[in-house]
């Protein structure tokens, strides 16, 4: 009696050969062309099943069988508590590779993120050898970008290093669990839960580091708020006095959960507005509309409670004397910096020095470092 090997992913997937998924409406999303196939440590690949010759005849004849032995490759094993199943040993993503059911805890992208794969969304890490085009999503335990994020997203459970830079647009994002790296950001938003490091400049951006950040470069215009310490090497603001901040020790996470709140609301009031006028177009539109009047507005009474509990957490901490800015270079007039609840604008420039909280203010001492 033959033996037939079922496959819990497709056998036959390849990657260069992709379709736009389809959405609930009908329509196309060609955003989305599953890139790749996600498996996770444990995960059932494949099992046998007994067959009849007479059934035997009805299925793919490549994976019928005169033994149960598995074709294993890197990164299988057989489950020890039923050997009739092929599990994953690891997280990664799981192929045919000369004849041998494999997974790979790395996924290589050998070309641009834009159209032609679609978002990309991975158990393990990713290293994408092109760019990631303006509206694509990419994301991954740990994420190298060796070229530039344009107005993009980049998410990382872990970390992301982005070689070329990013060139947000207002709409670039790079959001990493503990660390990000990148060459320079303008007009990006920059989140890390530790530390981020720009190794040029930082320009027009909204950056959130957990504890510290450093800019090699200049970082003018924009807002960046970190926990512990931030070093601005290249120099801080601009001339003509460019409105740039700088805020230490309130909790960046939580500021930028909240930022995120604000956007959710921004777009459920634009939403709330579309509907309310479709209300008052007439009685077959109102009994059309109303009930998602009213789950809009129950939404918007959601996050609008969710910013409340968010900001009774977003208190400065006791150990406002431990932060520092440090900034060698050049910082401009309009500056604002802030420690905890204490502030400070510069009025005018300043060279290689640093800024401190001492006696519920700001001092400003020299050297930077």
């Amino acid at each position: 009696m033959p033996y037939y090997l079922k496959h819990r992913f497709d056998p036959d997937f390849n990657h260069l050969k992709r379709k736009p998924s389809e959405r609930e409406d009908g329509r196309l999303d060609h955003y989305n062309l599953n890139y790749v196939q996600n498996v996770l440590k444990g995960d059932v690949l494949a099992e046998w099943q007994e067959v009849s010759e007479h059934d035997a005849a009805e299925l793919d004849q490549r994976f019928l069988y005169p033994k149960k032995v598995f074709p294993k490759g890197a990164r299988v094993e057989v489950n020890p508590e039923n050997p009739d199943q092929l599990l994953a040993a690891d997280d990664g993503y799981v192929f045919y590779d000369a004849g041998h059911i494999r997974v790979k805890k790395l996924l290589n992208v050998r070309q641009d993120v834009d159209f032609s794969t679609g978002n990309i969304s991975f158990v393990n890490n990713m290293v994408v050898h092109g760019a990631v085009s303006t509206g694509f999503r990419v994301q991954a335990k740990i994420v190298l970008v060796r070229g530039t994020v344009d107005a993009g997203t980049v998410t990382a459970l872990e970390s992301i290093v982005c070689e070329g830079g990013v060139k947000g647009g207002d709409k670039g994002v790079l959001d990493a669990g503990k660390t990000v790296k990148l060459n320079w950001c303008e007009k990006a938003l920059i989140h890390a839960g530790l530390n981020v490091l720009v190794e040029n400049h930082c320009l027009h951006s909204r950056v959130y580091a957990g504890r510290r950040l450093h800019v090699r470069g200049r970082f003018m215009g924009g807002v960046a708020f970190c926990h512990d310490h931030a070093c601005v090497e290249g120099g801080l603001g601009g001339p003509g006095q460019v409105e740039t901040e700088i805020a230490l020790r309130y909790n960046p996470r939580l500021l930028y959960k909240d930022r995120l709140i604000i956007y959710s609301l921004r777009a459920l009031r634009a939403r709330l507005q579309q509907c309310e006028m479709q209300v008052a177009k007439g009685k077959d539109l109102a009994e059309e509309f109303a009930p998602q009047v009213e789950d809009t507005l129950q939404r918007i009474a959601t996050f609008e409670a969710a910013r409340q509990r968010i900001w009774e957490r977003i208190q400065a901490s006791e150990r406002l004397e431990s932060c520092r800015l440090a900034v060698p270079g050049r910082a401009y007039p309009g500056v604002e910096v802030s420690i905890g609840p204490a502030f400070l604008i510069l009025d005018q420039d300043v060279e290689n020095v640093h800024f401190r909280y001492e006696d519920g203010e700001i001092v400003m001492g020299s050297p930077a470092i």
